[in-house]
């Protein structure tokens, strides 16, 4: 458990874990012998940056009152966890694929909601509501253009 932290850290710490995720599919696309797998890889790891971006521009955008808000007692260990597991290992399905994908994003959303339930007005708790919610909605696009890519 971390004692506190404020809201931006809690931003950097999701903007850096889909960093690190794109870098994650990057590397095993480009190191893939099947040319599907490698542009689904290729796929998710620029999704991936997409995502850093958006909570990016998030950040610049959420109020100071957002952003410093501080939070006591929120577990972000799942998460790091869930980083550790990123191994070298290769993908020899897109349903590996999918599943890593879900598995990893569920993380980030799990996330976002101990943020939303220990906010600390109604505000911050908005805040990681709707990122969530983006989380989630994005996660949903993702596999559902993860399939398509299987059709082809």
């Amino acid at each position: 458990m971390i004692p506190f932290d404020k809201g931006l850290d809690f931003l950097d710490f999701i903007k850096n874990f889909h960093h690190k995720l794109s870098e994650f599919y990057n590397n095993l696309s480009n190191e893939s012998d099947k040319e599907k797998i490698k542009i689904i890889l290729s796929y998710v790891a620029e999704h991936e940056l997409k995502m850093a971006k958006a909570i990016q521009d998030y950040e610049e955008d959420v109020s100071p009152k957002i952003s410093e808000t501080w939070f006591q007692f929120v577990d972000t260990n799942q998460a790091v966890e869930c980083l550790s597991l990123l191994t070298d290992s290769k993908f020899k399905s897109i349903d590996e694929i999918i599943e890593s994908v879900v598995k990893l994003d569920e993380c980030l959303i799990c996330i976002y909601g101990r943020l939303s339930a220990y906010a600390p007005t109604d505000d911050v708790r908005t805040v990681f509501e709707n990122l969530q919610e983006l989380e989630t909605g994005e996660l949903k696009k993702l596999v559902h253009n993860i399939h398509r890519f299987e059709t082809i």
